[in-house]
């Protein structure tokens, strides 16, 4: 090699396989210096030498110039061509180019400047378009790089963008190449609304240069002065739904999210609901079945939509559930479903807080064996009705010995445990006869607008109730749920400072189970609303014992006996008033006004279900109300 090209020509570079030794870095890069010094640069000056004496004989001067335009004339009669004509390699316009190109890279912007209006100007008159549009691009650099003309810089800019989306397809990169240039110079300049246009203009028809196009263009209105958050975001879900046309859905996301954080808390509902709504679609499409309902909850209220758009919505919703997530619990849709709390905590019952220890007292008291009512509220946000089924209240009964180690277990309780002890209970209520210690009501109704629902649940056994939620069926098939939670109440202590006290669950949703009690029902048949001065009617008293204890000793108390009398049930079908004994009165003699008390025969109700039926006699003496009282 060295006897054919000479020892200056030649120079041999030993490295190591592996590149990665400092030695070697060094040597390569000395090499480099060594060839860019001493080979290319002075090849590029000989060659730049050279081109510039064979343009300055055919070109420069007025003789060549006119001679120039002479021979260039009559060409605008001829109709242009698409790709121009064909200049060869030793033509003077191909050249003049080249000149121009070396003169740039060797950052002689003044020489590479005057060479490319002297090619620009026969590129025009050829109606080389492409050529001319390449010319102009490099003058606009030019232009920027010496500092001189911000408008010829951006005016040649644009005419090279112009010509190069005139030719359609065929100048579309080019045109992508030269709005990149032209926003960058903006951008240099801090003129970022200016680049936000640019790159609006080129972000095209094709999805992926599209969205990137506008992308930037949204980060360009982000930074420009003042700050345009709106058309920022605007672009950001532009540019979010042409990165899905590619299926590039991990940048369509990630757009999306951005714009979301700008059009949150705003008065624009229907682009946020847009924004979660494909969010969601795309989080489901990823198999990230979580996130995408929290996205798809968000639009579940948009009353503010058409009922086509509502539809769609649920639609879309249900199917994103029913595919990914095998009936997936979820949070309430709307509003918290929290039954109202009003109403004293006392009842009759009162007397049998002795029965139960004093960390339970001031929770509310039902029976073993009777129904327990729960009032809840549901409220539908959309114009479409809802399907609601197997709505039903979500319950625990513990005993009264494990109830302290429960209390502590829940107060040191995270969100996760608790929301795990939720799942357990619902999957428990799936499966009937489970839990035999409870029996829960299930309603099924069509939700319109807004719904109360009183639910019920029996206790069995004695214990510690608490109503922890309620619990739904969505269109058949998604399980939803809302917890019963209520702030943490407020104690003083003696100092005068307030305490948090942990009340998770609240006592009014507690309820302590006590044994079964006696119990009667009574009623009368056919009690007349009026009646007159002096009638007497016959009524009939009917009592029943639902309970499985038997009643004993049982007493009815009159208001006055001349208005109510209980008659003999031996001779129930008589038509008079005969068959009245006095020896199961008491307080009250002939001719007295005093209240007086009935002593029902003790056999009656000693037996579970037991009915005991009675005649009567009713009459009205005077203007006034007649009660009784049992």
């Amino acid at each position: 090699m060295k006897s054919t090209f000479g020892s200056n020509d030649c120079q041999l570079l030993c490295i190591n396989s592996l590149w990665d030794t400092v030695e070697d870095q060094n040597n390569i890069r000395l090499f480099m210096q060594d060839l860019s010094t001493k080979r290319i640069i002075p090849h590029m000056e000989q060659k730049i030498h050279t081109l510039n004496e064979q343009v300055s004989a055919t070109r420069k001067g007025f003789r060549n110039q006119i001679k120039n335009l002479w021979w260039r004339k009559g060409k605008d009669d001829f109709p242009d061509k698409r790709d121009g004509p064909v200049y060869t390699y030793s033509s003077n316009e191909s050249q003049n180019r080249l000149l121009a190109d070396y003169a740039f890279m060797l950052r002689d912007y003044e020489l590479a400047l005057s060479n490319y209006r002297f090619i620009s100007t026969d590129y025009k008159l050829d109606k080389a378009w492409k050529r001319y549009a390449g010319v102009q691009e490099m003058l606009g650099l030019t232009y920027f790089l010496l500092d001189q003309s911000r408008k010829e810089a951006e005016y040649c800019l644009e005419d090279a963008l112009n010509t190069y989306l005139r030719l359609g397809s065929q100048g579309q990169q080019n045109a992508t190449r030269c709005g990149v240039w032209w926003a960058g110079m903006l951008k240099a300049r801090d003129e970022y609304k200016e680049a936000a246009t640019v790159f609006f203009r080129v972000s095209g028809e094709e999805p992926l240069q599209s969205a990137v196009m506008l992308e930037q263009a949204s980060y360009c209105y982000l930074f420009s002065v003042p700050f345009m958050f709106r058309k920022y975001g605007f672009h950001l879900v532009l540019s979010g739904n042409s990165y899905e046309k590619c299926g590039q859905v991990n940048h369509g996301i990630r757009t999306y999210r951005r714009a979301l954080s700008v059009f949150k808390g705003t008065k624009w509902g229907l682009i946020r609901d847009h924004i979660h709504f494909q969010l969601g679609r795309w989080f489901a499409s990823l198999g990230e079945f979580d996130v995408a309902m929290r996205h798809m909850l968000e639009i579940l209220a948009c009353g503010h939509q058409s009922q086509a758009t509502q539809e769609l919505f649920l639609r879309d919703f249900l199917a994103v559930v029913e595919v990914g997530l095998r009936e997936t619990l979820w949070r309430s849709f709307e509003e918290d479903v929290i039954p109202s709390l009003f109403g004293a905590k006392s009842n009759w019952l009162e007397v049998q807080t002795k029965l139960v220890s004093r960390k339970h007292r001031d929770a509310n008291i039902c029976v073993a064996g009777e129904a327990v009512q729960v009032s809840i509220g549901f409220k539908n946000p959309l114009q479409i009705p809802i399907s609601v089924s197997n709505v039903c209240l979500l319950c625990q009964l513990t005993a009264m010995k494990a109830e302290k180690s429960d209390i502590a277990d829940r107060s040191h309780a995270t969100d996760e445990q608790r929301e795990e002890e939720l799942r357990k209970l619902i999957a428990l209520n799936e499966h009937d006869g489970e839990d035999s210690s409870l029996i829960m009501s299930e309603v099924d109704f069509s939700l319109n607008g807004g719904e109360t629902l009183v639910l019920t649940v029996t206790p069995k056994a004695e214990g510690i109730l608490r109503i922890v939620g309620v619990r739904w069926k969505l269109s058949s098939r998604v399980v939803g749920f809302q917890h019963f939670e209520v702030n943490q109440a407020i104690n003083k202590s003696a100092k005068g400072r307030t305490k948090l006290k942990n009340s998770h669950f609240s006592n009014h949703l507690s309820f302590s189970v006590i044994k079964s009690l006696p119990r009667v029902d009574g009623v009368i048949r056919n009690f007349p609303k009026k009646s007159y001065h002096g009638e007497l009617q016959k009524l009939v008293l009917e009592l029943r014992n639902p309970s499985d204890i038997p009643v004993k000793k049982l007493k009815l108390k009159i208001g006055h006996p001349r208005f109510l009398l209980v008659g003999n049930p031996d001779v129930l079908d008589s038509e008079v008033s005969g068959g009245i004994s006095k020896e199961h009165y008491e307080g009250s003699h002939d001719g007295d006004e005093t209240p007086a008390v009935f002593h029902f025969p003790e056999i009656i109700l000693q037996f579970a279900g037991l009915l005991y039926s009675s005649w009567i006699w009713l009459s009205k003496g005077i203007n006034q109300y007649c009660g009784q009282y049992g």
